[in-house]
């Protein structure tokens, strides 16, 4: 086994895009990364257009990541990941079940674990990723709030334009069928270098774009949805927007039942630069509008118990630090 040096070595993203995955909303792609040790800080917080209204301070979103490359050989890597993500809501008490409930206003999902990519000879691709996870206002205080989260997924060798996915999720903060297993298929078919589409049970994500010109995905999951553009602009400027659909799941502390979750719910509008200040460090400001804001408590993502509870939208800024070291 060889210690890995971070100069070279390549990063393998999972095609896969699993429900529960940990320190983001549901739906985010996991990494493996074994190019660089790296660290992101990201900073979203609401401008306060409104402070007579029903939100008595801002909602941010604040998150943080190591990813830790661990060790590699000539056929695998290891890498490690320490994440954080804390939502701070704009109050503490909210009706919600029929009820009047009181909701930490720090909910945040933290997670530590690692991830194993094993490349065949004929080029298909086994990647395992397991992490302790938590989600809650009260984080890994009680049994009931924490978990294994699991992802074993299997990517065939090229067929042609073709290439098959076959994987396997486990986790108790997954929006649908929590603390079971959930079994993923698909296909990657990419026709060349400028276009390629992963679509599967139960998802769907499209890349395409051109040398020079604007590069878009669009990313579409039972959990959310997102679609973004790209541009490269001068003096090593990137332009970036996105439209977003997101769902956070948490399981606070003062719930009555182990199977149920509080979701948090957004839409948002967002456009940006980021730029790379040196080779190792990159800035990224963006303003956005997030709107459609709901919170709400049931068994399923999609199958409140109740009415859900109508949040304030508002302009937010987002500050974005990411160091590859």
């Amino acid at each position: 086994m060889k210690l890995l040096k971070y100069s070279a070595a390549s990063v393998c993203a999972v095609f896969l895009f699993v429900g529960g995955a940990v320190a983001a909303p549901l739906g985010t792609i996991p990494f493996i990364d074994t190019q660089f040790l790296r660290i992101i800080l990201d900073l979203r917080s609401d401008l306060w257009r409104s402070p007579y209204s029903y939100k008595a301070s801002p909602i941010r979103i604040i998150n943080g990541e190591f990813r830790i490359p661990v060790a590699y050989g000539d056929s695998w890597n290891i890498s490690a990941n320490i994440s954080n993500e804390s939502l701070s809501l704009s109050n503490t008490e909210f009706h919600v079940a029929d009820r009047d409930v009181f909701i930490g206003n720090n909910l945040q999902t933290q997670s530590i674990g690692l991830g194993i990519n094993k490349t065949f000879s004929d080029s298909s691709v086994l990647m395992f990723m397991g992490a302790y996870a938590t989600a809650s206002d009260n984080p890994y205080a009680e049994p009931r709030d924490r978990w294994f989260e699991g992802n074993l997924v299997y990517r065939s060798k090229s067929l042609g334009s073709y290439k098959y996915i076959l994987a396997v999720n486990q986790s108790a903060n997954r929006g649908l069928a929590n603390d079971r297993p959930f079994p993923y298929l698909g296909v990657i078919f990419q026709p060349n270098d400028n276009f390629e589409v992963h679509v599967g049970f139960p998802f769907m994500r499209i890349l395409w774009q051109k040398e020079n010109d604007w590069r878009r995905i669009a990313h579409v999951t039972p959990f959310g949805a997102y679609f973004d553009i790209e541009k490269n602009l001068t003096d090593d400027f990137v332009y970036h927007g996105r439209a977003e659909y997101a769902i956070r799941s948490y399981l606070y502390k003062n719930r009555l039942e182990d199977e149920t979750r509080l979701y948090f719910q957004e839409m948002s509008l967002e456009g940006g630069i980021r730029k790379e200040l040196t080779v190792t460090t990159t800035v990224g400001l963006a303003l956005g509008y997030a709107f459609d804001r709901r919170l709400y408590e049931s068994r399923s993502v999609y199958e409140p118990r109740e009415a859900k509870t109508a949040l304030d939208s508002d302009l937010y800024g987002r500050l974005r630090l990411e160091f590859n070291l």
